[in-house]
């Protein structure tokens, strides 16, 4: 049964238990008894939170969305400068300059080994 709410963003560790226990056949029943059963647990940790309760009915009701890791964070900021620049549409005033800057992020990525989807990878770029 769905509530008809968006989608709530939830941590990656409660996305994997929540995971891990849909791939057994487990039902929300299922999952909300180990919420109150097992308080080690990743869900129980999350539930306990202010108002994070019923943020975890919301996402066994409705689906949810992995809040992204610092590392996807940062991966995701590094993409958005490198499109901006290698667009022409950077802080410099000819495109050549952007796109210069938008090199030299790669060539960064390249020199420390650092592969970013959709800049260095084989369907963003060089490597």
């Amino acid at each position: 049964m769905k509530t008809g709410e968006a989608k709530v963003t939830i941590p990656r560790e409660v996305a994997v238990a929540i995971e891990g226990f849909r791939k057994q056949g487990r039902d929300n029943m299922y999952i909300l008894g180990l919420v109150i059963d097992d308080m080690e647990s990743a869900l129980f940790r999350y539930a306990e939170e202010e108002g994070k309760f019923d943020a975890l009915m919301r996402a066994l009701l409705d689906g949810y969305e992995c809040e992204l890791t610092d590392e996807e964070r940062i991966h995701s900021f590094i993409r958005e400068q490198y499109v901006k620049y290698d667009r022409g549409n950077g802080h410099y005033p000819s495109h050549l300059e952007d796109y210069a800057y938008s090199r030299g992020i790669m060539f960064a990525l390249n020199t420390l080994g650092v592969t970013i989807p959709g800049i260095n990878d084989a369907e963003g770029g060089a490597a």
